[in-house]
């Protein structure tokens, strides 16, 4: 069973921006953002769109690495990685398991679906 980054995980709409509002914060082209999505793992595609962590984001923006570290493997708790979701008033979400890729999988689809309703 393989690891996912626990990125936007669990998923809440407030935590998510869209590539162009990431592109404006940061200051850089979009295509920019789709690959540091990639390289440094702050957002991921759900239905086939980019979302954008803004506490991510910032950890990135600021070389915070040991903090988007902590981020990816879910921490949720630490005094380090909720100061990045107070600054955005962003309600922090309660600890995240590290999930396999079956369930990162599963999140996604309820995300796409959850519009739908």
């Amino acid at each position: 069973m393989s690891r996912q980054p626990a990125i936007l995980l669990p998923y809440d709409p407030a935590e998510a921006i869209g590539i162009a509002e990431a592109a404006r914060r940061a200051g850089k082209g979009e295509r920019t953002i789709r690959e540091w999505c990639v390289l440094h793992r702050i957002g991921r595609r759900i239905g086939g769109r980019w979302a954008v962590s803004q506490p991510a984001l910032d950890m990135l923006l600021e070389g915070d690495a040991q903090s988007l570290e902590a981020y990816l493997a879910g921490d949720r708790e630490s005094d380090r990685v909720c100061s990045y979701y107070l600054r955005r008033s962003i309600p922090v979400p309660a600890g995240v398991p590290m999930p396999s890729a079956e369930t990162a999988a599963s999140a996604d689809f309820a995300a796409v679906n959850a519009g739908r309703r």
